[in-house]
């Protein structure tokens, strides 16, 4: 299956340079994190879907895992699918998180794990066991979940990993 070219807004982002964490945010340590690791999905996600996209911080709660851990939302996931393989899309239909069995694509997940690893790259903090962001017109459940590792040890092993790979 051949790829699609990348859009204008697609060259746009990759030639921006990646923001840097400011002082005062690497200072809120594991919170600054948060916020910084939201904005770089959002942006991400915005140039791959070619829509707009804002997400902002949801509680959830997880269990205790090994390595970063992705749960992403069904609608996300098909708007993924869909817009990487050429579909027109009619606007963020992006709903709340009903199931974690829905088929996610791998490449969405590649990209998202790259988007961690570069966010932690640039302010290694102590982590905190989840993360979670929401639309925020929409539901008050998570569009996209990440369960973390306690240990800043397996977290810096993972990024290097996903670095490698």
């Amino acid at each position: 299956m051949p790829l699609l070219d990348l859009s204008a807004e697609e060259q746009a982002f990759l030639a921006t340079p990646l923001p840097v964490l400011d002082a005062r945010s690497a200072r809120a340590g594991s919170a600054g994190f948060a916020l910084h690791l939201g904005r770089q999905i959002a942006r991400t996600l915005r140039a791959r879907l070619r829509e707009p996209l804002q997400l902002v911080p949801a509680d959830w709660a997880a269990g205790p895992v090994n390595r970063p851990h992705w749960q992403v939302g069904r609608e996300l996931a098909g708007i993924w699918l869909s817009r990487r393989l050429g579909g027109a899309g009619g606007g963020t239909g992006l709903g709340c998180m009903q199931s974690n069995d829905e088929y996610v694509p791998p490449a969405l997940l590649r990209t998202l794990d790259a988007v961690l690893a570069e966010c932690w790259l640039d302010t290694p903090v102590e982590l905190p066991a989840a993360l979670a962001w929401r639309l925020p017109e929409s539901c008050s459940h998570p569009v996209l979940a990440l369960a973390l590792p306690a240990s800043k040890a397996e977290m810096q092993r993972w990024t290097r990993e996903v670095i490698a790979s």
